[in-house]
């Protein structure tokens, strides 16, 4: 009898056990995901601030996911390059401010601050996607 109680003990503790590193693994991605999300931000942000610096033409490229993600291919960047062809001899710069996880609200919400750091002189947005996801969760 005092074995089959060990036994059961054992299996609880190894279901606790495995419970808590689930958990804990979970909270660590987590915590890895928002500490990406910061220093992407902050990346971006250098970025941006430099395109500014410079540039006679500002567009600003607006959306989430579709828009700030793929580096060189991304369509902000592709569009800069293309109308850099398009019209020599004038400094075109596409700036872009996409959020991965944004939507449409939290996109409104930032743009008089974005309008008034940037001053573009056209401003593109790519986004509605993430409306479908979480209308409301994500700024």
């Amino acid at each position: 009898m005092t074995h089959s109680k060990h036994h059961s003990f054992s299996f609880v503790s190894r279901l606790l056990l495995v419970s808590f590193g689930l958990i804990g693994s979970l909270i660590c991605l987590e915590l890895v995901l928002r500490v990406s999300s910061v220093l992407y931000s902050a990346y971006r942000e250098y970025v941006n601030s430099k395109s500014i610096q410079d540039s006679e033409y500002r567009i600003l490229a607006l959306g989430e996911s579709t828009t700030a993600l793929g580096g060189a291919d991304s369509w902000p960047n592709q569009l800069e390059y293309f109308l850099s062809k398009r019209v020599p001899g004038k400094r075109i710069r596409v700036i872009n401010l996409g959020i991965p996880g944004i939507n449409s609200k939290g996109l409104l919400d930032s743009l008089p601050e974005n309008l008034l750091q940037f001053k573009p002189q056209m401003v593109i947005a790519m986004i509605g996607l993430n409306d479908v996801i979480a209308p409301e969760d994500k700024n």
